[in-house]
């Protein structure tokens, strides 16, 4: 997802930034195609059973009412990606790409299920898929900075795209702090080990002093440091 050591595998930071976000990743935009479609009144009360079963992190019986609230409405755009979020959630994420993408496929501007599309299928390491995804969640909004971070780990696969690449770690940082360390390792890779210092600065500003990853930046900031 050209990492150094201290990033690891772009898939387990992905993972870890990601996993049990992606139902809260972005916010209940409506497009007008979703307001155009008509739900049937016992499809939409099978669909918030799900939701309330969901919050309760019943997922198997969330997954129950979903697929009822389809039964009764094939053309569910939400059920679908509520269920793939549920099959995330449960680790099935095959299922959950799946499922997101038939979302996808009756609502092409479904910002949501994109955008947990993206999540998926970076932590199945489809890093171009997700990559693809992410700039279509972007065009929809561009204020998702989760987005912006999948993003740039997609482009970190593909020489050449650095520059777009940080500017993207950059925004998302803001959300995102751990997007600093692979800004920093960009920066080192194509010899800019000043500006690669200074991103391991402020993310160690942003760290609690007993954290984990401290000792482990500190360590790579004095290696850039040395002359």
């Amino acid at each position: 997802m050209p990492f150094s050591h201290l990033q690891g595998d772009p898939s387990e930071r992905v993972a870890q930034e990601e996993q049990a976000s992606a139902d809260r990743l972005a916010g209940p935009t409506v497009s007008i195609r979703q307001l155009e479609h008509k739900v049937p009144a016992p499809a939409q009360k099978e669909f918030s059973k799900g939701k309330t079963a969901a919050k309760k992190q019943d997922y198997q019986a969330a997954l129950d009412h979903f697929q009822k609230a389809l039964d009764i409405d094939p053309e569910f755009a939400d059920a679908y990606s509520s269920i793939g979020v549920a099959e995330a959630i449960l680790g099935r994420l095959e299922e959950a790409a799946e499922q997101l993408q038939k979302a996808v496929n009756l609502v092409p501007d479904h910002t949501l299920a994109i955008s947990n599309l993206s999540i998926v299928l970076a932590q199945l390491k489809r890093y171009g898929d997700a990559g693809q995804a992410a700039r279509q969640a972007l065009k929809l909004n561009p204020s998702l900075l989760r987005m912006r971070y999948i993003l740039a780990v997609s482009l970190t696969r593909e020489p050449g795209h650095e520059t777009e690449a940080l500017d993207n770690l950059e925004r998302a940082a803001v959300e995102i702090p751990k997007a600093r360390l692979l800004a920093a390792d960009i920066l080192t890779n194509i010899g800019r080990r000043e500006d690669a210092a200074k991103q391991l600065e402020r993310y160690l500003l942003a760290l609690p002093e007993r954290d984990a990853d401290r000792h482990t930046v500190e360590e790579r900031l004095a290696q850039l440091r040395q002359p």
